[in-house]
Protein backbone atom coordinates (compact mmCIF):
# COMPACT_ATOMS: atom_id res chain seq x y z
CA UNK A 1 0.00 0.00 0.00
CA UNK A 2 1.63 3.58 -1.12
CA UNK A 3 1.23 6.29 1.56
CA UNK A 4 2.35 10.43 0.54
CA UNK A 5 4.94 11.06 3.97
CA UNK A 6 5.21 15.14 3.50
CA UNK A 7 8.57 15.85 5.45
CA UNK A 8 9.74 19.58 6.69
CA UNK A 9 12.05 20.76 4.37
CA UNK A 10 15.05 20.63 7.33
CA UNK A 11 17.38 17.53 8.03
CA UNK A 12 15.97 15.51 4.67
CA UNK A 13 18.79 13.04 4.46
CA UNK A 14 17.47 11.65 8.13
CA UNK A 15 13.77 11.32 7.25
CA UNK A 16 14.01 8.10 5.70
CA UNK A 17 16.14 6.55 7.88
CA UNK A 18 13.73 7.67 10.76
CA UNK A 19 10.89 6.05 9.06
CA UNK A 20 12.93 2.91 7.96
CA UNK A 21 13.50 2.55 11.90
CA UNK A 22 10.07 3.38 12.51
CA UNK A 23 8.65 0.62 9.96
CA UNK A 24 11.07 -1.93 11.59
CA UNK A 25 9.87 -0.87 15.23
CA UNK A 26 6.19 -1.53 14.23
CA UNK A 27 6.46 -5.01 12.58
CA UNK A 28 6.65 -3.74 8.81
CA UNK A 29 9.51 -6.26 8.16
CA UNK A 30 8.22 -9.20 9.44
CA UNK A 31 9.88 -11.79 12.27
CA UNK A 32 12.35 -12.65 9.65
CA UNK A 33 15.76 -12.31 11.52
CA UNK A 34 17.52 -14.01 8.36
CA UNK A 35 16.62 -11.19 6.31
CA UNK A 36 17.53 -8.49 8.28
CA UNK A 37 20.27 -7.21 5.03
CA UNK A 38 17.06 -6.78 3.20
CA UNK A 39 15.33 -4.84 5.20
CA UNK A 40 14.24 -1.25 3.22
CA UNK A 41 11.12 -0.27 2.06
CA UNK A 42 10.64 0.84 -1.37
CA UNK A 43 10.23 4.64 -1.80
CA UNK A 44 9.11 6.77 -4.63
CA UNK A 45 9.21 10.44 -5.79
CA UNK A 46 6.05 12.09 -7.20
CA UNK A 47 6.19 12.78 -10.51
CA UNK A 48 8.14 15.79 -11.86
CA UNK A 49 9.67 16.26 -8.48
CA UNK A 50 13.02 17.41 -7.90
CA UNK A 51 15.12 15.04 -5.17
CA UNK A 52 14.98 17.29 -2.45
CA UNK A 53 11.33 17.10 -2.71
CA UNK A 54 9.61 16.92 0.84
CA UNK A 55 6.74 14.61 -1.16
CA UNK A 56 7.65 11.01 -1.41
CA UNK A 57 5.98 7.98 -1.57
CA UNK A 58 6.91 4.82 0.57
CA UNK A 59 4.88 1.76 0.26
CA UNK A 60 4.12 -0.39 3.47
CA UNK A 61 2.34 -3.06 4.37
CA UNK A 62 -0.59 -1.84 6.25
CA UNK A 63 -2.46 1.58 6.92
CA UNK A 64 -1.97 0.24 11.33
CA UNK A 65 1.77 0.40 10.55
CA UNK A 66 1.49 3.60 8.24
CA UNK A 67 -0.75 5.61 11.17
CA UNK A 68 1.94 4.29 14.11
CA UNK A 69 4.35 5.79 12.40
CA UNK A 70 2.38 9.09 11.77
CA UNK A 71 2.01 9.36 15.13
CA UNK A 72 5.78 9.31 15.89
Amino acid sequence: MWFLCVFYHRLLDYRRPEVESLAELFGAFGDDSAAITNRSLQWELPENHHPDSPFHFVSLPSEEIAANIARR
